[in-house]
């Protein structure tokens, strides 16, 4: 690219050199955005991922291929790609033939390198549940009742794992996360509980995430944030050490500042 400006050179030696670094700069820019937006002149159906309804009536159609000779499937010389198989399966079952299959002689002994061929499963899942009685003793001195005291809630760690990860990584809704679970594991969920779930969760993992949050204030971020509809929007700020997602409801200073800080 020529970033040298079309102006006479008597006028253009006259300016200053920190004022021609940031004109050749801004040619530099402009002659980028020029040859993208060329190039995106030139795109169509036939030479990008636009559908065919989006050409105009003048575009030819690229010729349609003829019909391959060829099984459907891999091809004769690629590559092939299987399950690895594991070295201690948790059930061997011997696969040994009776009799021959031409001429039907029984046969015996054993073959010393047998083919392996593995089959995997989902093993049967139940759900775990742990009683904890709460017995009420009466004291004999005073006659107070006290009751012993169990964990708060009824969710194990794993299902409230599940739930987070559900929800967070897979992106499931709450009412699918809860189906899910309830299908699987036969463990009776509502979208409420995950609702509540995602809470809790979310308050244990705090101090990591303000942490992580400290951490990446000190260092060079790149800031951005985008709509998700119903008043809220995502804040991303990238640095060298954590990635940090920020949902507020709004785009002004004041959220700017809750995730980069006041510093």
């Amino acid at each position: 690219m020529n970033a040298d400006p079309p102006i006479p050179d008597e006028l253009w030696q006259q300016i200053p050199p920190a004022a021609q670094a940031a004109i050749r700069a801004l040619i530099v820019r402009f002659e980028r955005r020029l040859a993208d937006l060329e190039a995106r002149l030139q795109q169509n159906s036939t030479n990008s991922s636009k559908p065919p309804s989006s050409g105009p009536p003048s575009l030819k159609r690229a010729p349609s291929k003829p019909p391959s000779r060829n099984k459907a499937g891999g091809q004769h010389g690629h590559i092939k790609v299987q399950r690895a198989l594991i070295d201690h399966p948790d059930t061997i079952h011997e696969c040994k033939p009776t009799a021959c299959r031409h001429c039907q002689q029984p046969l015996h002994g054993d073959d010393p390198q047998p083919l392996r061929h593995q089959v995997w499963d989902v093993p049967p899942v139940r759900a775990i549940v742990t009683e904890y009685p709460r017995h009420r003793l009466t004291c004999p001195r005073c006659g107070l009742i006290t009751c012993g005291s169990a964990p708060v809630g009824q969710d194990g760690s794993r299902l409230k794992a599940a739930c987070f990860l559900l929800t967070g990584a897979y992106r499931l809704s709450k009412s699918k996360a809860a189906r899910l679970l309830t299908d699987l594991f036969t463990i009776p969920l509502c979208a409420r509980q995950v609702c509540a779930t995602e809470a809790e969760v979310g308050q244990q993992l705090k101090p990591v995430v303000d942490e992580l949050l400290a951490a990446a204030r000190q260092q060079p971020a790149n800031v951005d944030e985008t709509s998700m509809g119903r008043r809220r929007w995502l804040w991303l700020m990238v640095t060298t050490v954590a990635t940090v997602y920020q949902i507020v409801s709004g785009r002004n200073r004041a959220a700017l500042r809750e995730l980069v800080g006041t510093d």
